[in-house]
């Protein structure tokens, strides 16, 4: 399988990483979508027994969690969003933490195509949220944003703007 730039990036990243590093790709996965079955309401975690479970644990556990994604028509990739519609089964449990203890942080490796204004704000708008709920910020100056990468290779730039993400504002 040929990876994403995205994922070249998030791979040059742990290299620099000391300690226990796991490390999870959801499109080879085996995870299903959430169904809005409302099951994690009763039992406290999400009823569907698939990949999931492997994830979890260090989604609640990890001190710093890194993801890398190709963003597409503006949004995650759709084995990423199945994995971060599945967290709702955790959101019950972070719900009520104020912003203040939410101290672990997370680092991004987002790619697109092309460059145009507001181009990463809503899978950002998507993972500020799923984020939230793992009590976990977003670390933008140790993420990376990079546009133009459906270009000559010699055309892929850092995203120049990201103020409308910066600080919460998306």
């Amino acid at each position: 399988m040929e990876k994403s730039f995205s994922s070249l990036l998030h791979d040059s990243f742990l290299k620099t990483i000391e300690g226990n590093v796991q490390r999870f790709y959801p499109s080879v996965m085996n995870i299903s979508p959430c169904t809005g079955c409302n099951g994690c309401r009763e039992s406290g975690g999400c009823v569907i027994d698939d990949g999931m479970q492997l994830v979890y644990p260090p989604l609640k556990n990890a001190e710093l969690i890194t993801i890398s994604y190709p963003i597409y028509f503006t949004g995650l990739p759709s084995p990423l969003k199945s994995l971060v519609d599945r967290c709702h089964a955790l959101w019950k449990r972070n719900a009520s933490l104020p912003a203040a203890f939410r101290t672990r942080r997370a680092i991004l490796f987002a790619c697109g195509g092309s460059a145009y204004p507001g181009m990463f704000r809503p899978s950002l708008t998507v993972l500020k949220h799923f984020l939230g709920t793992l009590s976990v910020n977003i670390d933008f100056e140790q993420s990376l944003f990079y546009c133009n990468t459906d270009s000559d290779p010699k055309k892929i730039t850092v995203f120049p703007d990201l103020t409308d993400t910066i600080d919460g504002h998306y």
